[in-house]
Formats: structure tokens, C-alpha cells, sequence
């Protein structure tokens, strides 16, 4: 009778457990964390994920994959937005493991970093390719095991003479270059956002083309 009774019993249904949704692009934004290193040069792209975020309405990081991480739609996009935080140049290990994570493809991988070899206010967009030298980006390439994502690398320039270069990059913008600053991480931000839904070739020649000019 009891079995009987149970029978006759509509218990709602519990809704079936998904994955979320899959990553189709990694945004990456290097840097170090901890405010004694927030303005310095080798942030520029930590200020460059914040600027994005800023302008996506309640974004919002959480603590994930050893950093910062945002998951949401920018324009009509479903984007992971990643602040690795196990200090420059150990980043490969957080973005390997929101790639794991996110499903995603190399290839659909964009790592936003600070570059001395590009002169001051230059922005380079290319895909694959060397470190280069930068030990952010080759902590990447060695835990991903390729080198085939998309860099968008913003010029910081040389140090000048008796200064090295972790002092350089350790140190804060001056005042006269801020203003340059601020439209390189809007143009980086601009960027990011075309290489989301156009061609590769298309971005490249708009945005390295924009900042020679400037």
C-alpha cells in the first residue's frame, strides 16, 4: 500500500547536471599580483583585463586556476577572461588549467603581455612564434606544449642606460607616459574585443597599423 501510494506521488524532477559551457576563447592577461606591483610596467596586462572587464556590466573575478577568472559573454561570445596570479613567470600552470578546464583549443588562446623589445605605445598582434624572451610567455608555451596562441604584445620599451631590466619593469610608469598608456590599453581592449568574431589578418593590420601612427 505504501509502495502503491509512492507510485502516485509526481516528486518533481531534479534538472540534470551539465558541464558549463565551453570556453571558445581564453583571454589572458599577464602580470604579478599584490598592490606594491599594480601600476608597474610589467603589469600592463593585468590593467588591460581590468579595463575589459570594467566595461562588461557586473563582471566580476573570482578566485580560480591560480587567479582571476571571469566567465561570461562579450559580444556574443562565451569568453573566459583569466589574471593568472603564481607571479610572471609561473603563469603557464593557471593557464593550462583554465584551458583544461574551459575545453579549450590552443589556438583559441590570446595572452595580453608587456613587452621591452616593442617600443614604447606599439601594439604587436600576431599568432605562434618564440617567447621571445619573456619568461610569462614561455611558462605558457611549456605547459600548453605549443606555441600556437595569439599574443598582443604592448610595447614598454628599453630601460634606460645603468637601469636593469628587472628594475625597469618593476618600476612604475612615469608621469608623462600615462597618458600613452591609458590609449594603449583602450586600443589593447578594443582589440581584443574585434578578435572575438574577425579574422585574425583583419585585427592585426587594423590595430598594429593604429598604434604606428599614434
Amino acid at each position: 500500500m505504501i509502495k502503491d501510494l509512492l507510485a502516485s506521488l509526481r516528486l518533481p524532477r531534479r534538472p540534470p547536471k551539465t558541464e558549463p559551457d565551453r570556453i571558445e576563447r581564453l583571454l589572458v592577461f599577464l602580470g604579478n599580483p599584490g598592490p606594491q606591483y599594480e601600476r608597474t610596467r610589467h603589469n600592463l596586462g593585468f590593467m588591460t583585463g581590468e579595463r575589459l572587464l570594467a566595461q562588461q556590466a557586473g563582471a566580476r573575478l573570482r578566485q580560480a586556476f591560480k587567479g582571476r577568472f571571469w566567465q561570461g559573454r562579450i559580444d556574443a561570445r562565451n569568453v573566459g577572461v583569466l589574471l593568472p596570479e603564481t607571479f610572471m613567470n609561473a603563469s603557464g600552470e593557471s593557464v593550462e588549467r583554465a584551458a583544461r578546464r574551459g575545453r579549450v583549443e590552443v589556438s583559441d588562446i590570446v595572452v595580453v603581455y608587456d613587452d621591452m623589445d616593442l617600443e614604447f605605445g606599439l601594439l604587436r598582434i600576431r599568432s605562434g612564434g618564440s617567447s621571445g624572451g619573456h619568461l610569462g610567455v614561455k611558462s605558457i608555451i611549456e605547459e600548453l606544449n605549443s606555441p600556437d596562441f595569439v599574443r598582443l604584445r604592448m610595447g614598454i620599451g628599453r630601460p634606460p642606460e645603468r637601469v636593469t631590466p628587472v628594475d625597469f619593469l618593476l618600476d612604475d610608469f612615469s608621469r608623462s607616459e600615462i597618458p600613452r598608456v591609458e590609449e594603449m590599453i583602450d586600443d589593447a581592449a578594443a582589440a581584443i574585443v574585434q578578435l572575438l568574431n574577425h579574422p585574425l589578418e583583419i585585427v592585426m593590420n587594423e590595430f598594429n597599423q593604429r598604434s604606428s601612427r599614434r
